[in-house]
């Protein structure tokens, strides 16, 4: 082995499940908390789960593809039509909901990189997807939106979502190199957001709309306290993922990556105008 290979550094606390060797966070308890909060966080932004002019109708059918918790199919299945068809997939089934409406939403096991069931085929009139940025490799991307395009209606709509640059102090910024590099080291394609237009011409789409927010940090924000928890859950889910691939020359023990975590945590209690990017995209299938 190269003496240039970084080593792996081997956590002796805070051991966490995965669902995969590819999506950088976790699947356990401690991350269903902090996409519930993350959800919240976004409806608060948007208020309102579906954008861009699309309202869902008696007989409609739309779908989450990495739902996760299925916070989003939920927050649907609350405000639409009671006669629209809600269906929810991802690669693992440890964070689906055990209180779900199983008379309104359809859970299943899949990954939007497997090719679509025959009877979904040109049935639905929205796919959503949302943060699966860590966990979709950069060549996989062209294949989920091909899927997505088969899945839809002529006519119907995509709307994905994606977080992008974070801003903040020394501390913030030395994360958010790590974060970078274990998505370049991973293959994974930390500008989704930046390219997310251009890829969705390429599989077919048109009439794209973009919706763009900033998740405020720091003492004065909105939501400050569920904010910072979302932040540290964060960081804390993407310990394990970053010391096993060696600490890219910033932390070279687990208690470097602590310490980190304290002058984070330190930083954001006197921040002001800290933040991370998010954006949904809303795309049409043309007639």
């Amino acid at each position: 082995m190269s003496s240039s290979t970084p080593q792996p550094i081997l956590p002796t606390t805070g051991d966490r499940v995965y669902a995969n060797d590819t999506y950088i966070l976790p699947a356990d308890a401690e991350e269903l908390e902090r996409l519930e909060r993350t959800h919240k966080l976004l409806m608060h932004a948007y208020r309102q789960p579906i954008l861009g002019g699309y309202s869902p109708t008696q007989g409609d059918r739309i779908v989450d593809s990495g739902t996760g918790t299925g916070s989003w199919p939920i927050e649907v299945a609350n405000t639409a039509h009671p006669q629209v068809e809600l269906f929810a997939f991802d690669i693992s089934s440890r964070l689906f909901p055990a209180g779900a409406p199983a008379d309104r939403i359809h859970f299943r096991t899949q990954s939007i990189l497997d090719a679509p069931p025959a009877e979904w085929l040109s049935s639905f009139n929205l796919v959503h997807q949302r943060l699966l940025g860590g966990g979709l490799l950069a060549k996989d991307w062209p294949i989920a939106l091909s899927n997505i395009h088969k899945m839809l209606k002529p006519g119907s709509y995509v709307q994905l979502g994606e977080f992008g640059r974070m801003n903040g102090g020394p501390a913030i910024k030395c994360f958010s190199f790590l974060f970078d590099s274990l998505f370049s080291a991973r293959g994974l394609l930390r500008s989704a957001m930046a390219e997310i237009p251009t890829m969705l011409i390429q599989a077919g789409f048109s009439d794209v709309q973009r919706h763009p927010t900033f998740l405020r940090w720091g003492r004065s924000a909105d939501n400050a306290e569920m904010m910072k928890q979302a932040l540290m859950a964060l960081i804390d889910g993407m310990k394990i993922p970053i010391l096993k691939s060696g600490g890219f020359g910033v932390v070279k023990t687990e208690a470097d990556f602590d310490e980190l975590v304290k002058e984070i945590q330190a930083e954001y209690e006197t921040m002001d105008d800290g933040g991370m990017e998010f954006e949904y995209f809303v795309a049409r299938k043309p007639e």
